[in-house]
């Protein structure tokens, strides 16, 4: 499988994961107290769903990842985050944008010519950069 013309498979530092980023709260504590929120609810609503080894990555103040053990970016691991990315849009967090993380161990080339190797992409966009 590869994204964006570049082979993710086992025994690379290729990841996908999940990134929720709170918007539009600025109090801190109250960003505090809603990041704890949300992850208590992904607790409840959304990783027991979810056949596979999940886990809550609290990144910044308002940016949460959440991050499968042990999984290759493969058909398994596309079905994985994408059930993963459904299910925690069907629950409406307010003031959060949901998006897929792709990092990978060597460099995507954008149109203009840079290189990166973090992708941070809408479920659409993800989906159209797979290649099976």
């Amino acid at each position: 499988m590869k994204y964006r013309g570049i082979e993710l498979k086992e025994n690379t530092e290729a990841e996908i994961l999940i990134a929720l980023e709170v918007t539009g709260i600025t109090d801190d504590e109250e960003l505090e107290n809603y990041i704890d929120e949300i992850s208590e609810r992904l607790e409840m609503e959304v990783l027991p769903k979810i056949k596979a080894d999940v886990y809550i990555d609290v990144v910044y103040d308002n940016l949460i990842n959440v991050r499968i053990n042990d999984q290759t970016f493969d058909e398994k691991g596309v079905y994985i985050v994408t059930s993963l990315y459904n299910e925690i849009r069907s629950k409406a967090y307010e003031n959060v944008n949901c998006s897929i993380g792709v990092n990978a161990d060597t460099f995507f080339t954008d149109d203009d010519g840079s290189e990166y190797n973090e992708d941070s992409v809408t479920f659409e966009q993800f989906m159209s950069r797979l290649e099976m």
